[in-house]
């Protein structure tokens, strides 16, 4: 049985591979499965893995990780390994070394992401795919047109729990939507990365507002438990998830000043400058520009400051705090 892992370049899924294969629950013998929009770059520290092209942008790549040579590999192996009265795949059970569990991530700035990705959702669970794990966002609401939203309703439409059809779908048994704060691997990459490194700046127009910021790290850990954990009570719902401190952009500033032992300042900006800088500067589209200005003002209202207990719960681990993660990452800004 394999688990499948799309985004196998991005900011979580390229740190859940290691801690996933490390589960004390992940059963060495079931492949992992990646996915890539070019599955001819080598994954760095994953060249023994096998990948699969998948592209939201062209269907005709949906179906790629479920009639992929890996799992017919697999399948041999299990077979050879069970009588074939074992192995002979039953109408109620999912076939050995099909694809058990997958981890869904979105579209890098795309605001109608879900439009995008719900059909290959659709042919997931039609493929057999028992346990879908979610990454949306703390901001995004189920139902939502923008984002992850409508993938979070079609994942949850059903609430769990069964194989029953709903409206002509099939229904999701076993789900989870991670929704986390704002990621603090945004402070290493993109306009934050420059203006950081070269100017001692971080703009923003959150004004005094607090976030809880989490990394990409913490986030993976959640999703591995999501994707391996054999207690029920923990799935079929979504998780909030934030680090365990909040704090305001000047707070920030001060703790880069700290580890890099150089000035940083936060430059508050209004929203309209700020959507300006993130289209001119950031390079984002106007779409995305516009509905990050606009997070930033919610921000501002106090609206990023709540901090949940959910690592811990899920995990058993409290989440790194920014200084902690700043000075991990300390050569980046230098």
């Amino acid at each position: 049985m394999t688990i499948l892992i799309t985004g196998s370049r991005g900011k979580t899924s390229s740190q859940l591979l290691p801690i996933l294969s490390s589960h004390p629950n992940h059963n060495a013998s079931e492949p992992l499965l990646l996915t890539s929009r070019h599955p001819e770059i080598p994954i760095p520290n994953q060249t023994h893995r096998p990948v699969v092209k998948l592209n939201y942008f062209f269907p005709e790549t949906f179906s790629n990780p479920f009639c992929h040579d890996a799992l017919d590999t697999q399948r041999k192996q299990q077979q050879q390994q069970h009588d074939d009265s074992l192995v002979e795949k039953k109408d109620d059970e999912e076939g050995l070394g099909d694809v058990k569990a997958m981890y869904l991530v979105g579209i890098d700035r795309v605001y109608d992401a879900s439009e995008k990705i719900v059909p290959f959702v659709r042919l997931a669970r039609e493929s057999g795919v028992k346990r879908i794990v979610v990454l949306s966002a703390w901001e995004v609401e189920r139902g939502e047109a923008r984002m992850m939203g409508g993938v979070h309703e079609e994942v949850a439409g059903g609430g769990g729990g069964g194989d029953c059809e709903e409206g002509g779908r099939m229904v999701w048994p076993e789900w989870v939507v991670v929704r986390p704060h704002f990621f603090m691997e945004n402070f290493k990459e993109g306009y934050h990365l420059h203006t950081i490194k070269h100017e001692n700046r971080i703009y923003s127009a959150a004004q005094d507002g607090k976030v809880a910021f989490i990394s990409a790290f913490d986030i993976a850990n959640v999703a591995t438990h999501a994707l391996l954990d054999d207690d029920k009570r923990k799935l079929n719902k979504d998780y909030i998830i934030t680090g365990r401190e909040a704090l305001d952009y000047d707070e920030v500033a001060a703790i880069f000043t700290k580890i890099l032992g150089r000035r940083i300042i936060h430059v508050r900006l209004s929203r309209n400058a700020f959507e300006n800088f993130l289209r001119e500067r950031g390079g984002l589209e106007p779409d995305f520009a516009n509905y990050m200005a606009d997070l930033d003002v919610r921000v501002a209202r106090g609206e990023g400051a709540r901090i949940t207990n959910e690592v811990k719960k899920v995990t058993g681990k409290q989440p790194k705090s920014l200084e902690e993660w700043v000075g991990e990452f300390r050569e980046v800004w230098c």
